[in-house]
């Protein structure tokens, strides 16, 4: 079965739809009032992963938008060779400047993701839950005043934990989800957090392939193998009754392990929420594989394609003797085309 998104006709266009600020009424776009540019982007290295920014025009005469009371949902919407709608992102609009030009208003409006609702917000007493406790009850607990809802998710915390008053809530909330076993927090297109499993990059499907023989877009791979980790401490993380644990993981089977270079590279310690030295080695492993994918990275630009943060994509070129899998941490999107252009950054999948 072809591939729509890879065809070199692929045309769509652009929605933008505003909500109210509980995202369950859609508010009337004003007439004549457009989008003339602006990207989306995403970042697993950002405490909030999506954001972005628009620039909107206004003809004579018409009103600005309030955007304090709005939210705004992007969609790219294919027209041809088929008819798909893809939601892209639903985001807190906000904007501190406006230009003028022979009567026409020119504003620039940052985009933020709706997980900076929780970076925004502070514990106003100490907040705790013990070992055991139901993740998925204490995060709707934790956000039952936020217009923010809560994607489905299973477990419970392996260890109590303690924070202390004027932690953000989102520091809270990645605790919980760590807790659980799944990756920090994301908006969802729809703009839910988002809870995803924790997996590694190898354990994933391939979404799609990249075969770059004679591509027209560019391309770079960086390989920077100097002062790769193949080692790395994780400490027990705990409610601060208990004494905390240790484990080391040391590399031995990788390009990079001490036998093959002849010395030790330490990673930076990190803490993990364990309720056994299993679960903590575990955790580590999974760390240090993570760090070392860093080492071989991937940019390249590609029109639209459905995939996102995590997901792994196989990149070949048979003339640079390249078949590799990569894993997705960064991308931008392009809102000018008619046919989004993405600039996406990778790191190989360590195996």
């Amino acid at each position: 079965m072809n591939n729509p998104y890879t065809g070199p006709a692929v045309t769509g266009k652009w929605r933008f739809q505003l909500l109210t600020p509980d995202l369950s009424t859609e508010v009337p776009w004003p007439e004549n009032v457009g989008v003339t540019g602006g990207n989306l982007d995403w970042a697993l290295g950002r405490a909030v992963k999506d954001g972005g920014k628009l620039t909107v025009q206004y003809p004579p005469g018409v009103p600005g938008l309030d955007w304090t009371q709005l939210r705004i949902r992007i969609s790219w919407d294919m027209t041809y060779p088929q008819q798909i709608q893809h939601t892209l992102g639903t985001y807190i609009p906000a904007s501190a400047e406006t230009t003028y030009h022979n009567g026409t208003r020119i504003q620039p409006v940052s985009l933020h993701g709706m997980t900076s609702l929780l970076a925004q917000q502070r514990l106003l007493q100490t907040f705790s839950v013990e070992k055991g406790a139901n993740i998925e009850a204490t995060l709707k607990g934790l956000l039952v005043d936020m217009p923010l809802g809560v994607q489905p998710l299973t477990g419970v915390m392996p260890a109590g934990k303690v924070w202390d008053a004027g932690t953000t809530l989102l520091e809270v909330v990645n605790d919980l989800l760590d807790g659980g076993g799944y990756f920090a927090a994301h908006s969802t297109p729809e703009g839910v957090l988002g809870c995803r499993p924790y997996d590694t990059p190898a354990q994933r499907p391939i979404k799609h392939t990249f075969n770059t023989d004679g591509y027209s877009r560019g391309w770079k791979l960086k390989n920077d193998s100097w002062a790769v980790p193949n080692r790395l401490v994780a400490k027990q993380r705990t409610d601060h009754t208990e004494t905390p644990g240790a484990a080391v993981v040391v590399d031995t089977t990788s390009p990079y392990a001490k036998d093959r270079i002849g010395y030790f590279v330490d990673a930076e310690p990190i803490e993990v929420q364990a309720s056994n030295m299993a679960e903590l080695r575990a955790a580590a492993i999974r760390r240090l594989r993570s760090i070392q994918g860093k080492t071989t990275t991937l940019d390249i630009d590609y029109g639209y394609i459905p995939i996102t943060m995590h997901d792994v994509v196989r990149f070949i070129n048979k003339p640079a003797n390249i078949d590799e899998l990569f894993s997705l941490v960064s991308y931008k999107i392009n809102l000018s085309d008619s046919t989004p252009l993405v600039s996406g950054h990778f790191w190989k999948v360590a195996q």
